[in-house]
């Protein structure tokens, strides 16, 4: 989350950038189409690296919001925060099997936090 004003990932597999989203990739400055598309995000590819995702799962997440964006859209029915909200991360680190480690008060739920991806089969 930048500034909640965005939320991005880069994914990395053996140390090899994968996949990477930033819904406002021109937030910082102007850049060049090419580059713009570099922060589309792949549901597909993602699927493909963290295991018990879908592509269907994720997919909705991965839009450019504009800086005109609607108000008052969900991603999925069942998400606690708008498109455009910052706070989407949640529900997307929720399709993927990881809790925020914090509660709804803002308190820590521990002081350290580590997962692995296993290996698919």
């Amino acid at each position: 989350i930048h500034d909640e004003d965005l939320w991005m990932y880069m994914l990395y597999s053996g140390g090899e950038l994968i996949d990477q989203f930033n819904p406002l990739p021109d937030y910082w400055r102007e850049i060049p189409a090419e580059e713009r598309a570099a922060w589309k995000g792949d549901a597909q590819t993602f699927a493909k690296h963290w295991p018990g995702v879908t592509q269907s799962s994720i997919e909705r997440y991965l839009v450019p919001w504009g800086f005109d964006r609607p108000r008052g859209v969900k991603a999925y029915p069942d998400d606690h925060f708008e498109v455009g909200d910052c706070w989407q991360l949640r529900d997307f680190i929720r399709r993927l099997g990881v809790s925020y480690p914090l509660d709804e008060q803002g308190n820590l739920l521990g002081d350290r936090y580590f997962f692995e991806v296993p290996a698919k089969a």
